[in-house]
């Protein structure tokens, strides 16, 4: 693509050359191959500034700055061109809106916050979208990316700019109507959506989470809110503290759902079994194959969202019953003769624990033995707060879970905090070990709960991710036990 297109309406100091060919663009030194535009963008973490020469020396073609370092040393580089810019990351998203043929404006994008739950709502209404348009519908969230059947992983719960437009451009090639997305709170805070406009965004909750990114919990609730700007109509769970605030403060238009609360979108004959809820929408009863009255909030939000794009309840409803659950969510593992029953789910934070065990409390006949770990690198105000959610199972388990960069035991040691009666704890930090200590302490009808990573492929240890699965993790563990 000609520069002089990828850099309309960019406000830029522009180069005298415009009609370069340029081969492709990225925000990533490493990525940069001859004939590229390198963005440098300024991020949480690294300057993009401090690898121009880097992307220089791999052949960068056109390089987009704010400024043109000084320890540059043209006469040992190969020639470029510079495009100095006000701002490079609001240059980045009009950048890559012109060179993938803004993919935002051609398709209708659903954008889902919060703090529990953003997963499976955006899943569940992405799925919800294929079966009633009969057409595939694309879904970004939990760091995959995927159209239909198809799907590739990224590092984010929401892409950085380019590799989100990448995905869009894919979802229109490939005739989607919709987009379903989680949106984070550090994407809204970073602009990694500027340039979306949502056609529906919704809010689920506000728990503690990120502090360590966004220290207080009103500067999380502010970055959460951007969203509600960036969007045609909203859809937000009054049930909710945060929620109910943000419905008050909300001036695009809008809709409330609630299971405690008179709403537009309510619940009632709520029935929650130990594989599924039940209940009555508009008349229509709704069966949903995920355990807990969390998840009610997510099928009734799921359903508001298509209702706003023109399907009925009635349709709705009758295309969640034939659905499957987001993978590593409430997700019962299948183990050959077992008399137990497994179960991953991704809950990483207080509440996400509370709400997960809570689902499993009173429908189950023996015990509820949960496992998790605290993130390294990651809010430690929230481990011993995690612990304390967790005591609510009869026997808990504490072990590792990405410890990043910390060392397992440091985190373990912060998770314990506070804690006065540890006689249901046990710590193992290795967690293979850890799953594997359960499940030979598990007693018929008991049911053991491996919380944290649902179905992320890894463990992050040291900057490196080790390929890992809870699932299999405990099937592999379960075969050597009954063997």
């Amino acid at each position: 693509m000609l520069l002089s297109a990828i850099l309309k309406d960019v406000d830029a100091k522009l180069p005298r050359m415009l009609d370069v060919d340029v081969v492709n663009i990225t925000d990533d030194s490493r990525q940069v191959e001859p004939g590229w535009l390198f963005i440098a963008v300024r991020g949480s973490d690294a300057d993009g500034h401090n690898y121009i020469q880097a992307a220089l020396k791999q052949g960068a073609a056109i390089v987009v700055c704010e400024h043109i370092p000084d320890v540059l040393s043209p006469d040992s580089l190969p020639p470029a061109h510079f495009v100095v810019v006000p701002d490079s990351r609001t240059a980045l998203v009009q950048i890559a809106g012109n060179f993938y043929h803004h993919p935002a404006q051609k398709l209708k994008i659903i954008g889902t916050t919060g703090t529990n739950g953003k997963t499976s709502v955006t899943k569940l209404t992405a799925d919800l979208l294929s079966k009633l348009s009969s057409k595939p519908s694309g879904f970004i969230g939990a760091g995959v990316i995927s159209i239909g059947d198809d799907e590739y992983h990224t590092n984010l719960t929401t892409p950085g700019t380019l590799a989100l437009y990448a995905g869009l451009a894919q979802m229109v090639d490939a005739g989607c109507e919709y987009c379903a997305m989680e949106v984070s709170s550090h994407s809204l805070d970073q602009q990694r959506v500027g340039g979306i406009q949502f056609a529906v965004a919704a809010f689920t909750n506000l728990t503690q989470d990120h502090l360590d990114y966004h220290k207080t919990m009103e500067n999380y609730y502010q970055a959460k809110k951007r969203l509600f700007s960036l969007c045609d109509y909203a859809v937000i769970n009054i049930d909710d503290e945060y929620g109910a605030r943000l419905y008050e403060e909300t001036i695009c238009h809008k809709t409330a759902v609630s299971i405690d609360k008179t709403s537009d979108h309510h619940a009632r004959n709520i029935e929650c079994g130990s594989e599924q809820v039940q209940f009555i929408y508009e008349d229509n009863a709704v069966t949903w194959r995920v355990p807990g009255k969390f998840s009610v909030y997510n099928a009734l939000t799921a359903l508001a969202i298509v209702q706003h794009l023109g399907y009925t309840a009635t349709d709705a409803a009758n295309a969640i019953e034939i659905l499957h659950p987001a993978a590593g969510r409430m997700e019962t593992v299948p183990l050959e003769d077992a008399p137990f029953t497994a179960i991953v789910d991704f809950a990483h934070t207080p509440d996400a624990i509370a709400n997960a065990i809570q689902a499993m409390q009173g429908i189950t006949k023996g015990k509820v033995l949960a496992l998790f770990g605290c993130g390294g690198n990651r809010d430690r105000f929230k481990r011993p707060l995690m612990t304390t959610a967790a005591l609510a199972a009869d026997h808990v388990y504490l072990t590792s879970d990405n410890p990043r960069y910390e060392n397992p035991d440091d985190i373990i040691e912060d998770a314990l905090n506070g804690i006065t009666d540890t006689s249901r704890i046990t710590v193992i930090p290795d967690r293979t070990a850890a799953i594997t200590a359960m499940m030979q302490q598990a007693q018929p009808d008991d049911v053991i709960m491996v919380l944290g990573k649902g179905d992320e492929p890894y463990l992050d240890i040291q900057g490196v991710k080790h390929p890992y699965s809870d699932r299999e993790t405990i099937i592999a563990a379960w075969q050597q036990i009954n063997a």
